[in-house]
C-alpha cells in the first residue's frame, strides 16, 4: 500500500494521547468499550486523535470479536506476492496483542504507538467488515462469513524469498492480505508515509476487496499452476492455474479492490504516494489512484524510449486503475452520489455478482494462448503490450456477460475509452447493439 497525508507528525498525535485525571489499565467498562483512535477529519485526507465505540468487541483485552481478532508481532515469510496480496507464505508465532493504555473519563487512551493503531485498527475492521457485507451478494456474502474471525497480525517481521524485496517491504508496505489463511499483515508507518493507512478504513476495504475478488471470481480458491507441465500449458489457453499468474488478472484485482474501498467507504481517493514526485504529464505509475480522475489511458503504460528519465507506468496498478476508474465512472455517469451509501451498496452488488459468473464465462471464450513465461508459472512485473490485451480483453467480454443489460452499454463505454487498444476489438462482443 502507498500513502496518504496527515495532519500533524504521528508522534505528536501519540503525544496528545497522554493526559492527566487517569486512573489504572483494568477498569475499563463495556462492551461497548470506549477508545482513543486515529480516524479521518470528515472524511478527507488527515488524521486526528478521536473518541470512537468498539461495538462488537467482546474481550478488549485481545481485541477481539466475532469477525476479527487483532494479533500482534510473528513473522511473516513471504515466498509469493502480488501485489499487495500475499499469493504464497506464511505467519508464525503472533501473540496477543501487548495493549498499553490509561482509563481517561471512560475512554481507554494509548500510552504508546503501537496501541494507538492497533485500537485504531479494531475501530476501523468493524466498520469495514460491516460494509464489505452490505456490498457483495448473498453468495459472496455467506461464502466469507463462512472464513470466521479475521486474524490481523500487528507489526509482525517480513521475511521474503522473492529476490531480496524485503527491505523495500519493510520501508514502503503497510498492509497485506493473506487469502488463503483469511490473514492480514499490518505494519506500522513506514520511512514514507505520515498517516496509519494500517489502520485507515479505505486501506482494509481495499485489501478485503481482494478476499472478494478470490472468492467471487476463482470460487475461493484458485487452481495452483503446475511448472513441471510447461510444454503442455503453452498449448493450452485453460490450463489450471493460468489466470492466478497473469498479470492483467492481478491488475484488474487491484482495480476491483479500489473499487471495493469505494463502495464501503464512500473514499475516491484509496491511496497516494509522498515518496515519488508526481508527474502529471505521464500520470508516472499511477502515483495518486483517485478514482474520479480522467487523466490516464492505455497509451501511457508502457516505456516511452530507452532513456531513464521518462518512463509511463508499467505495473499491474496501472491496469487496475483503468478498471477502477470505469466502475466509478459508469456508477455516477448513471446520476447516483458518490455520498450515497445505499447507492453504492446496490451497484456493488451487482458488479460482485457479474464477477461471480465471470470465471465459467472466460473458460468459455476464446482466450489468447499463454506466454512461456505464464506456461511456466512465472509471474511479470511490467505490462506486456503484446500478450495482456489478449488477456485483458477476454475478462472484460466475460465481466460484461454478467452485468445487467441497462447498464452494459455505460459500462462498455467506459471501459473502451480509457482501455483503448488494451481492449481489443474481437472482445467487445458484449457491447455490440
Amino acid at each position: 500500500m502507498s500513502t496518504l497525508r496527515s495532519g500533524m507528525p504521528l508522534s505528536m498525535l501519540a503525544a496528545l494521547a497522554l493526559g492527566s485525571a487517569c486512573v489504572s489499565q483494568g477498569e475499563l467498562r463495556g462492551p461497548p468499550f470506549d477508545v482513543m483512535v486515529l480516524d479521518r477529519v470528515d472524511g478527507g485526507s488527515s488524521f486526528a486523535l478521536q473518541r470512537r465505540q468498539l461495538q462488537t468487541v467482546t474481550d478488549f483485552e485481545r481485541l477481539s470479536a466475532p469477525t476479527f481478532a487483532i494479533r500482534q508481532g510473528g513473522t511473516l515469510r513471504i515466498e509469493e506476492r502480488g501485489g499487495d496480496v500475499v499469493t504464497s507464505g506464511v505467519f508464525e508465532g503472533s501473540r496477543d496483542p501487548n495493549l498499553r493504555y490509561v482509563v481517561q473519563d471512560g475512554a481507554a487512551v494509548p500510552r504508546d504507538y503501537s496501541t494507538l493503531l492497533m485500537f485504531s485498527a479494531a475501530y476501523q475492521f468493524e466498520r469495514v467488515l460491516e460494509g464489505l457485507s452490505a456490498v457483495t451478494d448473498p453468495s459472496t456474502r455467506a461464502a466469507l462469513e463462512s472464513r470466521g474471525a479475521l486474524e490481523a497480525i500487528f507489526e509482525p517481521i517480513i521475511e521474503a524469498d522473492m529476490g531480496g524485496v524485503t527491505e523495500s517491504l519493510r520501508k514502503r508496505t503497510n498492509a497485506f492480505f493473506f487469502p488463503s489463511s483469511w490473514q492480514f499483515g499490518l505494519a506500522g508507518s513506514s520511512a514514507w508515509e505520515r498517516a496509519p493507512l494500517a489502520a485507515d478504513a479505505r486501506v482494509l476495504a481495499h485489501e478485503l476487496g481482494h478476499s472478494v475478488f478470490q472468492q467471487a471470481f476463482f470460487r475461493g480458491s484458485p487452481p495452483e499452476c503446475d511448472p513441471r507441465a510447461t510444454s503442455e500449458n503453452e498449448l493450452d489457453p485453460q490450463f489450471e492455474g493460468r489466470w492466478d499468474t497473469e498479470l492483467a488478472i492481478s491488475g484488474l484485482n487491484e482495480g476491483f479492490a479500489d473499487w471495493i474501498s469505494f463502495a464501503v467507504t464512500g473514499g475516491t481517493d484509496p491511496l497516494q504516494v509522498l515518496d515519488i514526485q508526481e508527474n502529471p504529464a505521464l500520470d508516472r505509475n499511477v502515483n495518486s489512484r483517485i478514482m474520479t480522475e480522467d487523466t490516464f489511458r492505455w497509451t501511457q503504460i508502457w516505456k516511452l524510449d530507452d532513456s531513464e528519465n521518462e518512463t509511463r507506468c508499467q505495473g499491474e496498478y496501472c491496469v487496475g486503475t483503468l478498471f477502477a476508474r470505469s466502475l466509478v465512472a459508469t456508477f455516477l455517469g448513471s446520476g447516483r452520489d458518490a455520498e450515497d451509501d445505499a447507492a453504492r451498496q446496490d451497484f456493488s452488488r451487482t458488479v460482485v455478482s457479474a464477477l461471480e459468473g465471470a470465471l465459467a464465462a472466460l473458460e468459455q471464450a476464446d482466450a489468447p494462448l499463454p506466454e512461456q513465461a505464464v506456461a511456466s508459472c512465472e509471474g511479470r512485473d511490467e505490462v506486456s503490450l503484446e500478450h495482456d490485451p489478449g488477456v485483458i480483453g477476454a475478462f472484460l467480454q466475460a465481466f460484461l456477460h454478467g452485468m445487467p443489460a441497462e447498464t452494459k452499454p455505460v459500462l462498455c463505454r467506459e471501459l473502451i475509452d480509457r482501455f483503448e487498444d488494451g481492449f481489443p476489438v474481437e472482445y467487445r462482443k458484449e457491447c455490440e447493439p
